[in-house]
């Protein structure tokens, strides 16, 4: 068998074709017949030159309302409509369905992608252009609920439904409240300057902190003044005491490593009499960091518990002026990732002030649009062009929902779910960031939901009570990433979501471990506003919503949302804001079209807002917050029909306990999932092409090979019967496929071995349709999975 594969694209071997018999011991079709799905990039139509159909309607419209699916609450233009189920469970790469929308007309879609999610449900796309404007649609569905999203230029529509006996019913709807309202006053700053304060100096604890147990501070802007956390204000106000108050502060928010950075005590005298014989204490940062400070009065010296101290002598202040006293701090490889700084005027007032240092991800040494930062996560040469990684990234998410959440959609909570993650994912592609949000767990967490966002929020990052004292099992577990916990809306505070701003003030650098732990973020479920989890991921990735709003960015200074008065806003910014009610479909960026005007103010320019740049370079670090289930997987040496070398990997696994490990080895009475990943050659990406899975048991000839609709057909060996996995579309850089999902064998298999083969073929079109040139890209071996009793 290890030659198997060499004979599957030999031409010359021919295997006689056979009707599939009855489940046995040679036969593969019970074993697969109902397991197959394709995951990412599936699609279903084979690999030749598309003829177009005619358009079929989606729905059809209803007089009765539909039973099991409430009118939606915030909705206007709502109608019942069916579905027909085997109309909607047929849809595939390629179909053409059209919607009737009043007086916009009747719009006709093309499919252009169909893919099955772990869960087992089904996401499909299209696309049309009409007037020059894109339209989109998405559906996300199972076999008990659907879900619809369509954004044309001008409007949203959305459709939620239930399955019946024979059509989905439900509701197609223009949902209301789309200014974006409900995505003000949605994010949290954490101070990471109080996390250790305790142990270190007691003054500090004067701090508030939320849980003193975490030692974490969270604050919201909803509470506070636009520059409540600019890194000129001292950590804790200023107190007047005789006509004297001090502050102190650094210059910039972050300090690359190994680079300098002014701070400043500054002392103002207040009275109406020159003031004389004081003095200022700086603790902590004569420890942690090299310090100069030109020609005032400063020296070092120890305290009585042998602790670095700098006592600077201020000598004259003269009535109502200001003493500024700056210090040249500089960093070097053993400084701490935050540098926290205490001032002491005369042992009785206090100001605090702190700095994070962090790595410049922003540097490419070798100009391929990768920095070095990031290179260095993905194992590429910094100082090579040619050793680049074209993959996007793959964010893991452990999904949890309230009991609240799943009342609201009982018939397809997770499905729902779903649908917000796709639409999330459209956004990505549609601004240019090359992430895909990939929903690895499901789960219900019973938190409760009379709370408000802000409490809930807390015990998530907290860990807190029986909802969330597991969250670092899952993502264990499960290869989590970014933690979602949906619920319902929060009337009283019109609030879709919430969730911490990761990376603040950090320039990019999300390596400090307390960013993973607040990578977390609660979301309304039956928000009317299906871009709420692109908007709060935009969060956790260190996205504000506008330097109108918020005054300043996130991460960095670009890394924020963007509008134009009376014309627009982008995902992140608060169309109100800009006095309009036209939310752009994408993220800020200078690089992209907004009706006329661009979708943002590119680095280096006066208010630069840039957030696809801003994810873009972060998004490495937060794909790689937990070890990825389907990145373990084993990859499998390759080869290719030409004899060229290739960048493509494909990797085959299995495992006996939903994902958490990988075994080769499984028993007949286990639930086995088998997955496999094909990241595709970069220079293959994009063009036409479609995966293949064959199968072989040890004891047959036999070689079988998955169809579009997950069946199992005996393959006649010869290149042109090869057929789709999933059909064949333009390629994706990753490819996932499910070809078992806790499926269990039975002992029919007992003492067998699985031969398991992935590849992928792409073929040029040349313009009469035909195919031109055609690549294979196979493993050299098959993946063996052992079937014990």
């Amino acid at each position: 068998m290890s030659s198997l594969f060499a004979s599957l694209i030999s031409a010359s071997s021919q295997w006689l074709s056979r009707q599939a018999l009855a489940c046995s011991r040679r036969l593969l079709v019970c074993l697969l017949g109902l397991s197959a799905v394709a995951v990412v990039g599936a699609t279903s139509q084979p690999l030749r030159a598309l003829e177009p159909s005619p358009p079929q309607l989606l729905f059809t419209l209803s007089d009765i309302s539909p039973a099991g699916v409430l009118r939606p609450q915030f909705s206007e233009q709502t109608q019942a409509v069916k579905l027909a189920v085997t109309a909607i469970e047929t849809l595939e790469f390629g179909d053409i369905v059209a919607f009737d929308l009043g007086t916009l007309g009747r719009i006709a879609l093309t499919i252009d992608r169909a893919n099955e999610l772990k869960n087992g449900d089904k996401v499909v796309e299209a696309h049309a252009k009409i007037g020059g404007s894109d339209v989109q649609l998405l559906l996300t569905f199972s076999g008990a609920s659907l879900f619809g999203y369509l954004k044309t230029a001008d409007e949203v529509f959305q459709l939620q439904a239930a399955r019946g006996a024979q059509d989905y019913e439900g509701w197609f709807y223009r949902p209301t409240s789309l200014q974006g309202q409900q995505l003000q006053n949605d994010y949290v700053l954490i101070d990471h300057s109080v996390r250790d304060e305790r142990e270190r100096f007691p003054l500090l604890s004067l701090q508030n902190m939320s849980h003193k147990e975490d030692a974490l501070k969270i604050e919201s802007l909803n509470n506070a003044q636009s520059d409540l956390y600019s890194s000129q204000r001292p950590s804790i106000e200023s107190a007047a005491v005789t006509g004297l108050s001090i502050s102190h502060m650094f210059e910039k928010r972050a300090v690359y490593r190994g680079g300098s950075v002014v701070a400043a005590v500054t002392v103002t005298n207040t009275s109406a009499s020159a003031a004389n014989g004081h003095y200022f204490e700086l603790y902590f940062l004569p420890e942690a960091a090299e310090l100069s400070w030109g020609a005032a009065d400063c020296k070092l010296t120890l305290s009585l518990s042998a602790q670095k101290v700098l006592r600077c002598n201020l000598g004259a202040i003269a009535a109502r002026s200001v003493k500024r006293v700056e210090l040249a701090v500089s960093t070097g490889a053993s400084t701490p990732s935050l540098l926290q700084s205490t001032a002491l005027l005369d042992e009785t007032l206090r100001a605090d002030a702190s700095i994070r240092v962090v790595a410049d991800v922003r540097l490419d040494s070798d100009l391929d649009g990768l920095s070095d930062f990031n290179e260095a996560l993905l194992g590429t040469d910094a100082n090579d062009s040619a050793s680049l990684t074209t993959a996007p990234t793959v964010i893991d998410v452990i999904a949890l929902y309230s009991e609240g959440a799943r009342e609201a959609y009982s018939y397809g909570v997770e499905t729902r779910i779903n649908q917000l993650v796709a639409v999330a994912n459209q956004t990505f592609i549609n601004s240019g960031v090359d992430l895909l949000l990939r929903v690895v767990y499901h789960g219900a967490a019973n938190s409760s939901d009379s709370r408000d966002m802000a409490t809930t929020l807390d015990d998530l990052l907290a860990r807190r009570g029986d909802a969330f004292n597991n969250i670092e099992i899952l993502r264990s577990e499960y290869g989590g990433d970014i933690v979602l916990h949906f619920r319902p809306l929060e009337y009283a505070a019109s609030r879709c979501g919430l969730a911490p701003v990761g990376g603040y003030g950090a320039e990019g650098d999300f390596s400090d471990p307390s960013e993973r732990r607040y990578a977390a973020a609660v979301l309304a479920i039956d928000c009317p506003l299906d871009i709420v989890v692109a908007h709060e991921v935009g969060h956790l990735m260190g996205l504000t919503h506008s330097l109108r709003e918020d005054g300043e960015g996130g991460t960095f200074d670009f890394a924020t949302g963007y509008g134009i008065e009376n014309q627009f806003a982008t995902i992140m910014a608060l169309p109100a804001a800009f006095g309009t009610a036209a939310q752009a479909g994408v993220f800020s960026s200078p690089s992209l079209a907004c009706g006329d005007s661009r979708c943002g103010i590119a680095e280096g320019e006066a208010g630069a807002s840039d957030a696809v740049s801003a994810l873009n370079l972060v998004r490495h670090q937060i794909g790689r917050y937990s070890d990825s289930i389907l990145g373990r997987l084993p990859a499998r040496a390759l080869k290719t029909l030409s004899g060229k070398a290739t960048k493509a990997s494909i990797a085959i696994g299995a495992s006996r306990d939903g994902l958490r490990s990988l075994s080769n080895t499984v028993s007949v009475d286990d639930l086995v999932s088998l997955q496999a990943e094909v990241i595709v050659d970069p220079k293959h990406i994009a063009m036409r092409g479609s995966v293949h899975v064959l199968l072989a048991l040890e004891s047959s000839n036999d070689i079988y090979q998955l169809s579009s609709q997950g069946k199992v057909h005996l393959w006649d060996g010869t290149l042109e019967g090869l057929e789709a996995f999933g059909g064949s579309a333009p390629l994706n850089a990753i490819e996932q496929l499910t070809i078992m999902n806790r499926l269990r064998l039975g002992s029919v298999f007992a003492g067998e071995r699985l031969a398991v083969f992935v590849a992928y073929q792409v073929a040029s079109i040349d313009s009469e349709g035909e195919e031109s040139a055609r690549e294979i890209i196979y493993p050299q071996a098959p993946y063996w999975l052992s079937i014990e009793p």
